[in-house]
């Protein structure tokens, strides 16, 4: 069931993306053992963080840095390096001070008209995640380690502080409404 979530969310985020920025560079944050969006989306150069990663299944045009992103406060790339940012069903395995900061590193990496994508499940879907987790459909220590859920609005606030403008974040809902995705435009 895991490998089937994480196929909608890929797919929910590749749609998301702008056609434009597709000849740029992309990050996707919490990549996973196995980075499947960036395996399957199509971008000029393609960068992942996550220290599980299996970097000797990667191809060329991927490269994954195996960073801890809790005990690290800072990306190891330059300002305004990415076209496009992701980060798909990651956040909520953060406590809000570390997300916090991550965000600020997102808007940092981020080029002025990039954008950056997330996913996350929608607060009202934790007692079905941990439905599905106690029948084995899903991973019991995924679920385990949600932090927090964040509803669009909070979503929305936490990325106006880091530094993205209001009128440029839109959100929605996937999945019968079990997920969110929200899309930040870096205006500035």
């Amino acid at each position: 069931m895991e490998n089937f979530l994480s196929s909608r969310r890929s797919r929910m985020a590749d749609q998301l993306i702008l056609p434009s920025l597709r000849t740029g560079k992309i990050l996707d944050i919490g990549c996973g053992v196995v980075p499947h969006f960036l395996l399957r989306t199509s971008f000029h150069r393609k960068y992942g963080i996550d220290p599980s990663t299996r970097r000797d299944l990667l191809p060329p045009d991927v490269t994954v840095e195996p960073m801890l992103i809790e005990k690290n406060k800072s990306f190891p790339y330059e300002d305004h390096f990415f076209d496009v940012v992701t980060s798909l069903g990651v956040i909520e395995h953060f406590d809000t001070d570390t997300f916090g900061y991550v965000l600020k590193e997102i808007h940092r990496v981020l080029k002025r008209g990039g954008q950056f994508i997330l996913t996350t499940p929608s607060p009202w879907s934790r007692g079905l995640l941990k439905g599905m987790a106690r029948r084995k459909l899903i991973s019991v220590e995924e679920i385990a380690l949600i932090q927090r859920s964040y509803p669009a609005g909070a979503l929305k606030a936490l990325l106006v502080e880091a530094g993205f403008e209001p009128g440029g974040i839109r959100a929605g809902y996937f999945e019968f409404f079990l997920n969110s995705w929200v899309v930040a435009l870096k205006t500035k």
